[in-house]
């Protein structure tokens, strides 16, 4: 896991933070569940596909191979969607936490927040939840239980093509209409035969000491 930064800040309802500091409770809401149009303007956004239309007039698709590919002419729109699959095929079943790595006032409105915890402690919050993570999902026959990671989101203008179309990439890439939210997310994901519910709570203790609510 990527060495989260010394600072983070997790913007919500004061009723849904409370246990968070008080009881060390981070709830991961799995990623199909953005996509709800019921979510904030701040959340709602689509985590299981990646899509990137570059200007046909800047881009070229070639057809053969080798010196022999020649491009592809009257093409007015092009559209590159990449579909987050998991090992069985079927999308990714994976789970996001997300906070920002700033403040930033607008954020209570986009997340229709009241309350915002400053984590300066992020490094012992990632290394809490990886060990209650490894605890809840061990590893079994020498097939790894869980994977959890975190790291800070890349931003990308959807008019150009992407800088990576690695899968581990894309998870952590947003379009530039959401870059003020500088996001730092962890993500989970485990065994896709396991039946999980669309929120998954781990339990790591206080944080009384590496968090606070910011006044």
């Amino acid at each position: 896991m990527k060495p989260p930064p010394p600072v983070l800040y997790k913007f919500g309802k004061r009723e849904h933070l409370e246990p968070f500091l008080e009881k060390g409770i981070v709830s991961f809401a799995r990623a199909s569940r953005y996509a709800d149009p019921a979510l904030t303007v701040g959340q709602q956004d689509d985590e299981i596909t990646r899509s990137f239309s570059p200007d046909p007039r800047t881009h070229q698709i070639l057809v053969g191979s080798g010196s022999q590919a020649a491009p592809l002419s009257h093409v007015f729109d092009m559209k590159l969607r990449y579909r987050l699959n998991g090992k069985d095929g079927k999308p990714l079943n994976y789970y996001i936490w997300c906070a920002s790595l700033t403040y930033n006032e607008q954020l209570f409105d986009e997340f229709e927040a009241d309350a915002c915890v400053k984590i300066t402690g992020a490094g012992e919050l990632g290394q809490r939840l990886l060990a209650a993570a490894q605890s809840q999902f061990p590893d079994e026959d020498d097939i790894q239980g869980c994977d959890l990671y975190g790291r800070d989101v890349a931003y990308y203008d959807a008019n150009k093509l992407p800088a990576s179309t690695e899968q581990r990439d894309l998870i952590y890439m947003k379009t530039l209409q959401y870059g003020h939210q500088e996001e730092f997310r962890f993500t989970f994901a485990t065994n896709p035969e396991h039946e999980l519910p669309e929120r998954l709570n781990f339990e790591i203790g206080s944080l009384h000491g590496i968090a606070e609510f910011c006044e």
